[in-house]
């Protein structure tokens, strides 16, 4: 298909906006979501191994199957935001597998369980965290792709869209410069967090330690009760439900034989149609394409030419224009320096006083609780903890 057409699709005939990829992708996924997924419908019907599926069946084992993460829920539901990747993944994390180091947990209800908990809940938690901060110390910019982000579409405007304005760039473009106390608040501010979170965090450690004994208690149930559903569930299977199966297996194979051969004619003749429809379309679409590519050349030769006739003359109007403006501001901001200056040196001293007598006094007395938390109420509950460290070591870098 792609051989019908070699012309970019580019809106307002501009290479910056060359979206043909955008175009083939819709196409390709047309032919993954569709017929991918009929061609992998009719070779399992039509090449299905009846003694393979037997095997699995009786290899399947629940216990393995709770045991492992192939089947965990909450581990594909990740992996898969995370296979979508931007806008929905943004930090570039990923998910692996962490073995717990030796603690009262370990201890009560052995290494190998509190591991399978480990790996379910707490590694899953790690990859949450690490995008959430990530999100949280982009800011804004941390929930924009890069495919926006870094589109040559800015460059063409001059503007850097990873920049956002911040607190202190509104201040300053106020008052004409940047005090010197609002750097002083700003790291006090993270400093105020980290003493609420270092006090709360130790009364939200109680709470886990018992929220992750209830959840171990839960585990070693689901232990026992799996390990009897793979005894009784193999029985089943083998002595019971496969002679059955066995029995009945021929007469459905040709039954399902029956019915497709229609099914399998129509799809084939979708398919034709599908490819002949389809370059048609691209040789309609390319000519137009053509057509619309000549035309935004001939308006881009005219703003071009007018342009450079007119760019000068309004250049000096603004100039010009703008003069009277440029005085004003001047004078404002140099009325906001004399006012403002002193009081913010001020300002710097009484919160530089607070900051060494009282909240470091309270940082260095109080030592912080640690704790790596599972997905679950746990996560919630350990929030104080999480925040403090995370504000520890990333408080120069916090906005």
């Amino acid at each position: 298909m792609a051989e019908t057409c070699d012309v970019k699709m580019r809106l307002f005939g501009l290479d910056c906006w060359d979206v043909t990829h955008l175009f083939w992708w819709y196409i390709e996924m047309i032919d993954m979501q569709l017929f991918a997924r009929i061609r992998w419908y009719l070779d399992f019907i039509f090449n299905f191994d009846f003694d393979a599926y037997v095997a699995w069946l009786i290899d399947f084992d629940f216990l393995q199957a709770f045991i492992g993460n192939d089947y965990n829920p909450l581990r594909i539901a990740i992996q898969t935001y995370i296979d979508m990747g931007q806008p929905f993944w943004m930090s570039g994390a990923t998910l692996g597998f962490s073995t717990p180091d030796e603690d009262i947990f370990s201890e009560i209800f052995g290494m190998e369980l509190y591991t399978i908990m480990w790996q379910h809940l707490v590694d899953p938690a790690k990859v949450i965290m690490e995008e959430m901060f990530f999100r949280f110390l982009a800011g804004p910019s941390g929930s924009i792709p890069t495919w926006i982000t870094e589109h040559c579409f800015w460059d063409w405007l001059g503007f850097n869209l990873t920049v956002m304005p911040s607190q202190e760039w509104f201040i300053n473009m106020f008052l004409g410069f940047e005090p010197e106390c609002i750097g002083v608040q700003a790291a006090l501010k993270w400093k105020f967090v980290m003493a609420f979170t270092i006090v709360f965090g130790w009364i939200s450690w109680i709470f886990v330690h018992i929220i992750r004994f209830i959840v171990m208690i839960v585990y070693v149930i689901a232990y026992y009760i799996f390990m009897f559903l793979s005894l009784i569930v193999n029985f089943i299977l083998q002595y019971i439900v496969l002679p059955i199966f066995k029995i009945i297996m021929p007469i459905i194979m040709f039954l399902i034989w029956l019915i497709m051969i229609p099914i399998n004619w129509i799809i084939f003749v979708l398919m034709i149609l599908w490819e002949f429809f389809l370059s048609i379309y691209m040789m309609i679409l390319c000519f137009f394409i053509m057509i619309h590519d000549f035309l935004w050349s001939i308006f881009w030769y005219v703003y071009m030419f007018l342009y450079e006739i007119f760019y000068p003359i309004f250049y000096w109007i603004i100039q010009i224009i703008w003069f009277i403006p440029m005085w004003i501001m001047w004078a404002w901001y140099a009325l906001m320096r004399l006012i403002w200056m002193p009081l913010d040196q001020i300002c710097v001293a009484i919160f530089e006083w607070i900051e060494v007598n009282i909240l470091d006094a309270i940082l260095e007395a109080i030592p912080a609780a640690e704790w790596q938390p599972a997905f679950g109420p746990e996560f919630g509950v350990a929030m104080p903890i999480i925040w403090y460290h995370f504000i520890k070591e990333n408080i120069d870098a916090l906005p």
